[in-house]
């Protein structure tokens, strides 16, 4: 398959290698002409781990080219992938002018049918709003279909990720480009999840913030256990296991051990005892009926958390 990636950043770049990776002949497109002649010559602008030996295997065998011409990406491929930034703007909007622009640039290079894909992480309904402006601006009024296909990479993990994805998401408004986007991930042999465009877009949402919810979600757990002296023991809770099937030492690795905060009773004896030094304080204040009533509610938690 031929395939055109516009936008050699961290999401473009390692596409694109994967992509010729897998055997697809790649052209990558930037604007920024330094960014295209260190490529060229051998270099990286980022670092991600196996990435540079990627690109240049790839280079060597010739599956994997770069150009500054926007036309010269569109009439060399079949797909095109769109993975400019979005930066966030002072009100907290999302810049979408860069998606705007290379929409504008495939529309005017466009000359016979092409599937556009959008990669880019975007607000829902952005690819309605590609579709219209590709419609708008095409002198040559040729068919497109635009996609959406949001990526799930992991900084420090984004080519074993991208290589071994466990699903594929393809959004459409027709079912003209679902064969072809099924061969271009065939080489992965992963799921393929084919829906329309808004849902592919909301799922991207869905799991950027699906992790930040499991560790506030457990951080509470980890004050109410401090609170009852119920320690939660990462080898012990089944709790870990639900919340991170990829294991807990996996999630620091991932997100660096300062950004993820243990449960009380782990992180600092000190924190427990001054847990502790507060509830039972607090029970002095009051009745002794109702502490006996809060005990009798925290002794099945705290059972089933043993057991």
């Amino acid at each position: 398959m031929r395939i055109t990636i516009i936008g050699t950043g961290y999401v473009g770049l390692v596409t694109g290698a994967c992509f010729a990776e897998a055997g697809h002949q790649v052209i990558c497109v930037d604007c920024d002409a330094a960014k295209i002649s260190l490529l060229k010559a051998g270099g990286i602008p980022i670092y991600e781990p196996g990435l540079a030996e990627l690109v240049k295997k790839n280079v060597d065998e010739d599956r994997l080219g770069f150009t500054t011409h926007t036309k010269e990406g569109v009439e060399r491929s079949d797909v095109i992938f769109i993975a400019v930034p979005t930066p966030p703007l002072p009100d907290g909007a999302v810049d979408l002018s860069f998606i705007e622009g290379v929409a504008r640039d495939i529309a005017g290079a466009m000359t016979s049918y092409k599937i556009v894909v959008d990669k880019s992480t975007v607000p829902v309904k952005t690819g309605e709003k590609v579709g219209e402006t590709i419609k708008r601006y095409c002198k040559a009024k040729v068919e497109f279909d635009v996609v959406s296909n949001p990526e799930f990479l992991r900084e420090g993990f984004a080519v074993e990720d991208f290589m071994r994805p466990d699903r594929v998401v393809v959004g459409v408004s027709s079912q003209r480009p679902v064969q072809a986007m099924k061969e271009v991930f065939a080489p992965y042999n992963a799921p393929i999840i084919v829906t329309d465009l808004n849902s592919a877009e909301s799922i991207k949402h869905a799991a950027n913030s699906c992790l930040a919810l499991k560790i506030s979600y457990i951080n509470a757990i980890s004050v109410i256990c401090g609170a009852h002296r119920a320690p939660v023991s990462r080898r012990g809770a089944g709790l870990w296991r639900q919340l991170f099937p990829e294991g807990l030492e996996r999630v620091h690795q991932n997100l660096g051990t300062t950004r993820l905060r243990l449960p009380a009773a782990q992180r600092s004896s000190t924190h427990q005892r001054r847990a502790d030094g507060n509830v039972r304080e607090e029970n002095r204040r009051r009745p002794l009926g109702a502490q006996g009533k809060e005990n009798r509610r925290a002794r099945p938690g705290v059972q089933a958390e043993h057991g």
